[in-house]
């Protein structure tokens, strides 16, 4: 539950990316963390304005010469600012929480479109999840992504998905090394089987040289 500062917070994030502060939860995750918060509200305020369109922005690109979102480095019209060099999008946090959408099949993605190699998120949620230490990411990130799973009500069942994701996972990369190194195998074996051909042909040659058909006619 949010105290009343924190619906705020909220509230004003959701305001600057154009979402529902009681659902959204981007803006609810960081309205536990006030500074990434008013960051990332000024962030996607200048977006906006650059773009025209409220959403959470990474990239702008700019239709005229101007500075950037601190005003430490003028761009050029046509070149791209990512948001998040100096400013905040949240766009880490956002995949741990896109993560727990696919697993859900949350706007149709269908849990088909769930896997476990993304990057470490799956192994930092669970090191997470069972307050054990990782060096998959900071310790801010990591605070973010506890308040993550509690906002999301993510559920042990839900977890234990994540972990047999992860093991699943580690068997197919596994299963895909055998098969390369058995079309390696196998390619290599083809190759030898061409050389031996090609020797003995060259042998046939020498024993028996090939007459052109201008030869047969002497």
């Amino acid at each position: 539950m949010l105290n009343e500062e924190q619906k705020e917070l909220a509230k004003r994030c959701a305001e600057a990316i154009g979402a529902d502060s009681e659902t959204d939860v981007l803006c609810r995750v960081l309205a536990h963390f006030p500074t990434r918060a008013e960051l990332f509200i000024e962030t996607m305020q200048y977006a906006e304005k650059m773009t025209g369109k409220k959403a959470v922005h990474y990239i702008v690109v700019h239709k005229r010469d101007a500075y950037n979102a601190d005003n430490s480095k003028i761009y050029s019209a046509g070149e791209s600012e990512t948001l998040g060099v100096y400013g905040y999008t949240g766009e880490k946090i956002n995949k741990f929480i896109s993560l727990i959408d696919r697993l859900r099949g949350v706007g149709g993605l269908g849990i088909l479109d769930f896997s476990a190699d993304d990057h470490g998120e799956c192994d930092a949620i669970v090191a997470i999840f069972d307050n054990e230490e990782n060096n998959l990411c900071d310790d801010d990130l990591a605070s973010m992504i506890r308040i993550m799973l509690e906002v999301m009500a993510v559920t042990p069942e839900e977890i234990a998905l994540i972990r047999e994701a992860i093991e699943v996972n580690a068997v197919s990369k596994d299963l895909g090394r055998e098969s390369e190194e058995l079309r390696r195998q196998a390619q290599a074996k083809e190759d030898t089987a061409r050389n031996v051909r090609l020797e003995f042909a060259e042998r046939l040659n020498l024993i028996y040289p090939r007459r052109t058909e201008e030869s047969y006619k002497k």
